[in-house]
């Protein structure tokens, strides 16, 4: 996936307070979940001369209890029929990439603004259409910020290396978030014409050690591995 970079920084946490949501953390997670395979409905349009089907996804939230990121991955490849590979959740536990994969990024991105308290799960702005690389304050007044910032990712065909175009319009709609899955719906635009929509998508989580809300989940490799479909 995208590195970190392409998300929104809002605040930069402090190592005291990364101490204090780590233990926040610690106190609430639940066992890590198994990984389920996602699913996407209601597709339409086209990318870079690609028509994307999403049949996967997965997604996982990181960083701090006041500040993090909650990337959410459509891909178009699933768990290999011949069992050479899983599911999309379980190759990024096991940091895997497919040549010649298709995917979206939404990577949703939140800050709570001047405090390192946690954002409490009911702020999250469900069932709002919010339009994407635009900070929204939700609930009003409360100092919490959020942004969309979707990705097209394309990788090649020979190896493993992508090229990424970002979304410059359209609005993604968040209808559930939890720490085991996300579910919403999407309506993008990109670059000389590009479009892609989807009327539903459910993103199981797929944790790995260090994520937010989820503990025991597996270390995710440091090298990635290129695999042929």
């Amino acid at each position: 996936m995208p590195d970190r970079r392409q998300f929104l920084t809002m605040t930069t946490m402090t190592a005291a307070a990364g101490a204090a949501a780590l233990l926040a953390q610690e106190a609430s997670a639940v066992a890590c979940p198994v990984v389920l395979p996602g699913s996407v409905a209601g597709q339409s349009g086209s990318i870079n001369g690609a028509t994307p089907t999403f049949v996967d996804g997965w997604g996982d939230r990181q960083g701090a209890e006041f500040n993090w990121q909650y990337p959410v991955v459509l891909s178009d490849k699933g768990a290999d029929p011949e069992g050479q590979y899983g599911s999309a959740g379980v190759r990024q536990q096991q940091n895997q990439a497919v040549k010649g994969e298709l995917y979206l990024l939404l990577g949703l991105v939140t800050g709570k603004v001047g405090s390192t308290e946690p954002i409490a799960p009911e702020t999250y702005p469900t069932g709002t259409a919010m339009a994407i690389n635009t900070n929204v304050e939700h609930p009003a007044g409360s100092g919490i910020f959020w942004r969309w910032t979707p990705t097209f990712v394309k990788r090649s065909t020979k190896n493993c290396n992508q090229s990424e175009t970002g979304a410059t319009g359209g609005t993604v709609t968040l209808t559930s978030i939890t720490d085991l899955e996300v579910a919403g719906g999407y309506d993008l635009t990109f670059p000389s014409g590009g479009s892609l929509a989807a009327t539903g998508f459910v993103a199981p989580r797929a944790g790995s050690a260090g994520s937010l809300g989820v503990d025991g989940c597996p270390t995710r490799p440091g090298s990635q591995t290129c695999l042929s479909p």
